[in-house]
């Protein structure tokens, strides 16, 4: 940007930099405002202590600027929009023109920095003629209207809208943008017009409006970087595409009402905080691309069972605060790289409320509630991690399908319809956990390994656990209260390969029962079901009576003795 620097020789202070960048004000023909251009002064001082710098005024025009950002010895400051009419504009380039600047004195207590007044001139070529002939680093201010389209490929122009939204209506039919550094602020893109960013960096759009009617796509960004907040975009056949992009940032953005999707991001990186993302079929969608989406509302994206909230296919993933209410999959990831879940809400969701395919999983401090399927469904994961999350009142709480190497601890499943957990030839550590009040607490079948330590199985409907053709090392939990049966094992492997020791089996409507599925035969396997504690009152009674007692808690081929005596306070959460 222009400037130069001077130095006040008597007070041996260096003050420099003064940089002025043009603003172009601009109307449609036929308006009664005159046409003016204008500057912003951006100011810049140093060789000064941070004392010296509170005393300091900037005087333009009557305009004063009397609040410096103070760094490292140097003060900054801007003189915003200073214009006025009838004056000659110097060429482009013409640094010369800012010569009259500033007169110094000395910067100390009671004295004053001043400038000349700033010149301008009436302007009333159209928009894209002043695009072209704005220099690197210049503004153009643009009046109520609709402009034409235009294309932007000066460095560092920014163009923006006079008057906010609510007072005037600034459009532009469509903008291309061609060059780095470019910023576009305040104005709205009609229906049939667009966005365009290709092969550009440092984009800024800003308080933008762009409606549509349902067609073509509102912002397309290919092979650049750019900030994208405090817009709307809505109506659109899709909102937001970016194709080969990185650095990305979408901030406080509107994303609402889109035909297809919302957000549409394809080998690319990008931040996505603060949105509100609903009324999509797609709220956000995802391939190859490396995400971060953090405190997001994500809501009433697809309709019945179709879209979702968020989709991901091949991408990476890290979400840290969302809402994810009332979608129709809260969020569906397919062939993911890597999925990471903190701090969420999946609410309501129609169908499931996640459901991930692929990729190391990780999920902490979340909530999933009130979802019409599975509030979290994973398939064919590896080095899964769950803690210190909420699965309440859901038809499933989780669902596991050939999961390898999972650890679920710590979390609480409550009033879920059917399981809390439901695994199908998984393995892993369940541990900590707090499974209460649902029909079934846990089901894990066909196949397997599973370790079950220091949890609450209590108060299901229905079964606090089953075990069906698969293997598990139940220890330390506590199994009471269970409608139908505390703990049932199901065919050869499950009796054979498993054991249910130290644990407290107290009160369920069936102890334990082991039994070999349809045909009923074990041939002479028993279950190993030693050393719990089954809420007997012991005390001084005869061991055959105790036992007699146990044995009506067990059906089927089970090796129970010895017995523990006393309740086994290890059990439980850990």
């Amino acid at each position: 940007m222009p400037g130069r620097k001077w130095l006040n020789k008597s007070a041996g202070k260096i003050v420099g930099l003064f940089l002025g960048m043009a603003l172009l004000l601009i109307i449609l023909t036929g308006c009664d405002i005159a046409d003016v251009l204008g500057y912003d002064i951006q100011v810049e001082i140093t060789g000064l202590d941070e004392e010296e710098i509170g005393d300091l005024r900037v005087i333009a025009n009557g305009n004063v600027l009397d609040e410096f950002d103070y760094e490292n010895g140097t003060a900054r400051g801007t003189l915003a929009n200073l214009r006025r009419e009838n004056k000659i504009e110097p060429e482009h380039g013409d640094r010369e023109f800012y010569q009259e600047f500033v007169r110094v004195d000395s910067s100390r207590a009671g004295e004053t920095i001043r400038f000349n007044a700033i010149k301008s001139h009436n302007v009333t070529a159209d928009l894209q003629s002043h695009v072209d002939e704005a220099g690197p680093g210049d503004t153009l201010i643009v009046f109520h209207g609709v402009h034409e389209e235009i294309t932007i490929t000066t460095l560092g122009l920014t163009i923006e809208a006079f008057f906010d939204h609510n007072e005037e209506y600034t459009a532009i039919s469509g903008v291309s943008i061609k060059a780095d550094d470019v910023s576009l602020k305040g104005f709205t893109i009609p229906a049939g017009s667009q966005i365009k960013v290709a092969d550009s960096s440092g984009i800024t759009l800003e308080k933008n409006i762009i409606a549509g009617d349902n067609s073509m796509t509102g912002v397309e960004i290919q092979r650049s970087s750019a900030v994208i907040r405090d817009n709307v975009i809505e109506a659109r056949l899709t909102g937001l595409s970016a194709v080969s992009s990185s650095d990305l940032k979408l901030d406080n953005n509107m994303i609402r009402e889109n035909k297809s999707q919302g957000l549409v991001l394809e080998g690319s990186q990008a931040e996505t905080t603060d949105n509100e993302i609903g009324y999509n079929e797609y709220g956000i969608s995802f391939d190859d691309s490396d995400v971060f989406l953090g405190n997001n509302v994500i809501h009433y994206n697809g309709a019945g069972n179709d879209g979702a909230g968020i989709y991901a296919h091949s991408s990476s993933l890290k979400l840290d605060g969302n809402e994810i209410n009332r979608n129709s999959t809260g969020i569906r990831a397919e062939n993911s790289r890597k999925f990471e879940l903190l701090n969420g809400d999946i609410l309501r969701s129609y169908a499931a409320g996640a459901r991930i395919e692929g990729g190391p999983v990780s999920i902490s401090d979340s909530i999933f509630k009130s979802n019409g399927q599975a509030a979290l469904e994973l398939l064919s994961n590896s080095e899964v991690e769950i803690e210190d999350s909420e699965f309440e009142n859901n038809e499933y709480g989780i669902l596991l399908n050939s999961v390898d190497n999972f650890k679920i601890s710590k979390n609480t499943f409550y009033y879920n319809n059917e399981y809390g957990i439901n695994m199908t030839a998984s393995s892993g550590e369940f541990s900590g956990n707090e499974v209460e009040f649902n029909y079934n607490g846990l089901l894990q079948q066909e196949g397997g390994n599973l370790v079950i330590k220091y949890n609450d199985f209590e108060d299901q409907s229905a079964a606090g656990l089953i075990i069906d053709n698969s293997a598990a090392e139940i220890e330390f939990n506590n199994i009471r209260y269970n409608g139908s049966k505390g703990a049932e094992f199901i065919g050869e492997t499950a009796v054979a390969e498993s054991f249910i020791s130290r644990n407290n089996i107290q009160e369920n409507a069936l102890g334990v029962i082991a039994h070999g599925g349809e045909e009923d035969l074990l041939d002479n396997i028993k279950l190993d079901a030693a050393s719990n504690w089954w809420g007997t009152d012991n005390g001084d009674r005869d061991e055959d009576e105790i036992r007699l007692e146990i044995e009506e808690m067990i059906e089927g081929p089970v090796e129970f003795e010895p017995f523990e005596k006393n309740e086994i306070d290890e059990a439980g959460q850990s």
